[in-house]
Formats: structure tokens, C-alpha cells, sequence
């Protein structure tokens, strides 16, 4: 098995020369980052077998069988579909959310600023080919949704909260399926704003290394 030697972060040049480093598996590597292959930077040991324990559980969007499968995707986008948008709340139309609007385990963070008329919306969201038959959307059920962008003004960097029925949501906020059941979604939702997590901290990883 090739291996790699690693040290941790290095603020300065100037700092003494680490003696006690790691060795990190190429295996370990491909998975933590199957796409660029890029060496994750960790700030201590510990940050080192939180990552290499994340390795043993299945990657973020991986279909398994026989098990609960958690599917996220964008609703609107802000700028192609800002045609459909109404500045005030007119008859039959619905409130569009942005992530400004939630924050953790909150979605009246915030007021709306946009409305969108369910019937244009319905049409927007069929699949190509398909008819509006009065079928059920996922807008009209609970959602998970969380803020696609952290700010360095946002005391958390992952912030997430459940959207009620009957609201769209803009590319801003990114959203999950429907939930056959509700304690799964306040599962999820938990999880996801709980800083001691694994997916709290791989988030954290991925902002810091893109500088959010």
C-alpha cells in the first residue's frame, strides 16, 4: 500500500520543524477526495481520524440499497426564473424562499420578498412531457432545506430548517425530497445543525478550504 508523509498546517515558515507527523494512505486520499485527489488539510490528529472515520460510512448522494436514501436538489433559480417572480403577495401565489429566510431549526428567520403563482410554479417544476393532472408536488409537503452559502458573518457554517408546505424555494436554499416520515426529517435536520457531528464537520472542512 503507498503511503504518504504528512504534517499538519504550518502557519509560518518560522515555526519549529514537526518531528511527529502521520502517514496517510494514497487509498485514504482517493477517498476523501475521489474527484481531485487532493490532500486534505487537517489542523491536528484529531481532525485526521474524524476524516479517516467518515471514510467507513457511504458517501454523501450514494444510492443504497434497501435503505434511506436522502435526495437534494434546487427548486428556482434567482435569475433565470426571476420572470415568474411577484414583489407582493398577490391571489394564488406562494412565498419563494431564499437562505436569508431560515436559519437553524428556524424558517421565519426572515420575511419574503418574492411570490410566484402556484399554477405558473406547477408548470415550471413538470418533468418534460409530463401533464399537470392535479398530481402532489413536493412543495406541498415538510422539506429540508439549508442555506447553500455561509457568510464569515454566520456563527454556523451549516445552517438548516424545515420548510412548511406550500412555499417554493429559490436556488439559495438547497432542498431535499419529500419525507415519508416526519421524525426522519427531524432527524436529518438535527444532525445537520448539530456542530459535534460528522457532516457538520466535513462541511466545516470543505468551507475552510475554499476560504468561505
Amino acid at each position: 500500500m503507498s503511503v504518504l508523509g504528512y504534517f499538519f498546517i504550518w502557519k509560518s515558515l518560522a515555526e519549529p520543524y514537526q518531528k511527529d507527523g502521520l502517514t496517510i494512505s494514497i487509498d485514504l486520499v482517493r477517498k476523501l477526495s475521489p474527484d481531485s485527489l487532493s490532500v486534505m488539510e487537517f489542523k491536528n490528529e484529531i481532525d485526521f481520524h474524524i476524516a479517516d472515520k467518515m471514510t467507513k460510512l457511504p458517501l454523501l448522494g450514494e444510492k443504497l440499497e434497501d435503505k434511506w436514501n436522502l435526495k437534494l436538489h434546487r427548486e428556482f433559480n434567482m435569475t433565470d426564473d426571476a420572470f415568474l417572480f411577484k414583489k407582493k403577495p398577490e391571489q394564488s401565489t406562494l412565498a419563494l424562499y431564499e437562505g436569508k429566510m431560515i436559519y437553524q431549526f428556524t424558517h421565519i428567520f426572515a420575511e419574503a420578498k418574492y411570490w410566484i403563482h402556484e399554477r405558473e410554479a406547477r408548470k415550471a417544476l413538470l418533468k418534460r412531457n409530463e401533464v399537470d393532472s392535479g398530481q402532489k408536488f413536493d412543495y406541498q409537503n415538510y422539506r429540508l432545506g439549508y442555506r447553500d452559502i455561509a457568510s464569515s458573518t454566520n456563527q454556523r457554517t451549516m445552517i438548516a430548517a424545515i420548510l412548511p408546505p406550500n412555499v417554493f424555494a429559490g436556488n439559495t436554499v438547497v432542498l431535499s425530497d419529500k419525507f415519508s416520515k416526519h421524525d426522519e426529517l427531524l432527524f436529518i435536520c438535527s444532525l445537520l445543525n448539530t456542530p459535534g457531528s460528522l457532516i457538520f464537520f466535513g462541511v466545516r472542512e470543505i468551507a475552510e478550504k475554499q476560504k468561505i
